[in-house]
């Protein structure tokens, strides 16, 4: 058999792996920034860029919800409906956008939306626009469901991703892990448990100017109910850096987080500073701080699908060096 032959075999034999497509996370989230299944709750936080939700967006507390993606088509806020708390200010909504601001599904007795806002005489609050905005009552366009099914396979395809990093090999010193994007186009891939997550005590990300390279840290919750407060750094490596987050219903952020976040099934709860990325999950709950734009203007880089491209790969290697061998 020639070397070419063996080649080949092998060759055809990996093709038989399904591979899923690279996923674009702006196709996704429709280009909103924040996308949410079901509630999202913002208790004196701010978005600087857009929202959608699936569910209500609950306004409580000092808000401003700032657009500053110039080419977004769609609305800067999108939801179900919006609840503006009593003990809340209602907040305002800043736009450099020459469109429209709030686009709600349906209103609750007593709400109306005009050029200078969303007001709600329930409450005596007001969401001003400045400067004055469209606002508008019908369907939002927007496929939730479909959306968070392709998401849910990107997170299971990611979680069982062979890793390229290791805790202990690659992050010696748990007291910094210093980590660089740099330009090839590599994609590294690291998984932990939340309680080795937590063993990190900073995690200081650079990424060089036209930086290509991706970083995906996988982590398994399963089991943790306390809150990740890693120190983390690098607002210029945010647009590269997604973290899958999956095994629990609920997570607890706090302190500063790099990189965009997909949590398909978890209730992401960020306390105070920033969040620097984009944001998928199944509610979110933002207390204080804001949400700074930081998008991946990539797509995800394609995937095996649970387990096949492993056994497959699994099988063609060995016979691959099988037939090597024999030809020696």
């Amino acid at each position: 058999m020639k070397k070419t032959s063996v080649t080949l075999l092998a060759a055809s034999i990996l093709s038989l792996a399904p591979i899923a497509s690279a996923v674009s996370f702006q196709d996704l989230t429709y280009g909103y920034d924040v996308f949410v299944r079901g509630d999202a709750t913002l208790d004196g936080a701010s978005i600087h860029g857009s929202i959608a939700t699936g569910g209500s967006l609950i306004l409580d507390g000092n808000q401003s919800l700032f657009s500053s993606r110039p080419n977004i088509s769609d609305y800067v806020i999108a939801s179900k409906q919006i609840e503006l708390l009593s003990t809340g200010n209602g907040g305002q909504m800043a736009s450099n956008l020459d469109t429209n601001a709030i686009r709600v599904e349906s209103l609750s007795a007593g709400q109306s939306i005009d050029a200078s806002g969303f007001n709600d005489a329930n409450t005596g609050k007001k969401i001003n626009f400045q400067p004055p905005q469209t606002g508008s009552v019908g369907s939002l366009g927007i496929d939730f469901s479909s959306s968070f099914s392709a998401f849910s396979a990107l997170s299971n395809a990611l979680k069982n991703t062979a890793a390229t990093l290791d805790l202990d090999t690659d992050i010696p010193d748990k007291n910094n892990w210093n980590y660089a994007l740099g330009t090839s186009g590599m994609v590294d891939v690291i998984s932990l448990t939340a309680a080795e997550l937590l063993t990190i005590k900073s995690l200081n990300f650079t990424a060089l100017a036209g930086a290509t390279d991706k970083l995906i840290i996988n982590v398994d919750l399963t089991g943790f109910a306390g809150t990740l407060s890693n120190t983390q750094n690098g607002e210029e490596a945010a647009d590269h850096i997604l973290w899958n987050f999956y095994g629990n219903s609920f997570v607890n952020l706090e302190n500063q987080f790099v990189g965009s976040i997909l949590a398909v099934d978890t209730s992401v709860n960020h306390h105070n500073n920033q969040i620097k990325g984009m944001v998928v999950a199944d509610s979110f709950n933002k207390s204080g701080g804001q949400v700074h734009v930081h998008r991946i203007e990539h797509d995800i880089p394609e995937v095996p699908d649970t387990g096949s491209t492993a056994l497959m790969t699994a099988i063609a290697l060995p016979m691959l060096a099988l037939l090597r061998r024999k030809l020696r």
